[in-house]
């Protein structure tokens, strides 16, 4: 009787790693999204289209950090081995560099969301949280693509080799 092979996910981590990243990698962001009128509001003094009550604020805020800190340790997990392992591969060093580098980012602008005093200091600290979300979201998503895409036409490669249906050119 042949056994069940156990299932392993990517590059050696549990099968729910990925779906755990992308959920809160989706959790963030969308929280982060639900509270651009607070921030317009609060920040910049300006009125937003539409605004979100104060109970509805604070439970959204709240998501947003404790799901931003989980990506924290996420992301910790990833430098384990899939960094580690990548840089050594020399495979997507730029995205990769440019998401330590966003995520880096707004774990700072976040602390100066928190503690800055000033307001110019508080809406330069919101400014950049912004930019480096829109920049480490699209390229999050690009990053996990690429390699999902580049898996997948090395894989139809390798079963069209296999079955003779093409030959592979000799580079």
């Amino acid at each position: 009787m042949r056994q069940k092979q156990r299932s392993v996910g990517f590059a050696g981590y549990s099968p729910w790693f990925i779906p755990v990243l992308v959920v809160a990698t989706v959790v963030v962001v969308a929280s982060g999204v639900g509270l651009l009128p607070s921030m317009l509001e609060f920040k910049f003094y300006l009125e937003p289209p539409l605004t979100i009550s104060m109970q509805s604020r604070v439970a959204v805020a709240a998501t947003h950090c404790g799901a931003g800190i989980g990506l924290f340790f996420l992301v910790g997990a990833l430098w384990q081995a899939h960094m580690r392992s990548g840089w050594r591969r020399k495979k997507q060093r730029w995205s990769g560099v440019i998401l330590l580098v966003c995520f880096a980012l707004l774990g700072l602008s976040a602390l100066g969301l928190y503690y800055f005093g000033a307001e110019l200091s508080q809406q330069l600290a919101s400014v950049l949280h912004m930019a480096a979300a829109v920049v480490f979201a699209g390229l999050m998503l690009w990053h996990g693509l690429a390699h999902r895409f580049r898996a997948a036409a090395k894989a139809t490669l390798a079963e069209k080799v296999a079955t003779g249906s093409c030959v592979p050119s000799a580079k």
